[in-house]
């Protein structure tokens, strides 16, 4: 109850107000410096693996397999398409 020092009867008055936290150190600690090095090789790891995955080949590919609709295969042919009678 009352000011940031708990006085109640003189609101100005700061009295006994707990310290502020010690300031930051300057440059960067060993925590950080690790922090950031880890952080660094994890998303290198994880751009690698994404463009890895990227280029593997599409399903059908490797097995020799054609699709039901040979001008429309992979992502690119919809999911509920029915197969054309020819």
């Amino acid at each position: 109850m009352g000011n940031a020092a708990g006085n109640a009867i003189d609101l100005l008055d700061l009295t006994g107000e707990p310290a502020p936290p010690d300031s930051l150190p300057a440059g960067f600690t060993t925590k950080g410096v690790f922090a950031l090095i880890i952080s660094t090789l994890n998303a290198l790891a994880m751009v690698g693996i994404i463009a890895w995955y990227g280029m593997l080949p599409g399903p059908g590919k490797e097995s020799g397999t054609t699709s039901v609709d040979d001008d429309q295969d992979g992502e690119n042919r919809p999911l509920l398409a029915e197969p054309e009678s020819r």
